[in-house]
């Protein structure tokens, strides 16, 4: 393999570009010119669209959306922190407003983990398969995946 086959940034492609320059075969000539001037060009093209898009955030405002895409996250964590997290079988997180200082409405704050032994709070059911049904135990995150 010779060197012109291995472009790998502008000077170099120059470099060989004036080497070849100097060649009596015409083919490698033309495909050092070739390499150096779709090296040139694609160099253009990327630097102009950076460009571009740099101007077209400017001028529509992308940084504005940004902006509010963020507060409606904020929005939108703000607002589930006040749902119920207790996870429910074939349903997913409960989202009834939650009993004020505690994560989980009045119904499930009571749910204790169903592993013997243990009084932890429950968050959520228990997704394990007994046959073709759906355990569903309270358990609580320890014990959760080791039912």
């Amino acid at each position: 393999m010779n060197d012109l086959q291995q472009p790998t940034d502008l000077e170099y492609l120059f470099n060989n570009y004036i080497k070849a320059r100097r060649s009596s075969n015409s083919k490698t000539r033309q495909r050092a010119y070739t390499l150096l001037h779709v090296a040139l060009v694609a160099d253009m093209v990327y630097l102009d669209g950076k460009e571009f898009v740099k101007e077209s955030r400017e001028r529509q405002g992308i940084d504005v959306a940004e902006e509010i895409a963020k507060i409606l996250q904020e929005e939108l964590k703000e607002a589930t922190s006040k749902c119920c997290k207790y996870d429910i079988c074939w349903t997913g997180r409960c989202n009834e407003n939650v009993v004020e200082g505690t994560e989980y409405c009045q119904e499930h704050l009571e749910q204790k983990c169903y592993t013997k032994g243990c009084e932890e709070q429950a968050e959520g059911e228990c997704h394990g398969y007994s046959g073709s049904m759906v355990c569903g135990a309270p358990m609580c995150k320890n014990h959760k995946h080791k039912h």
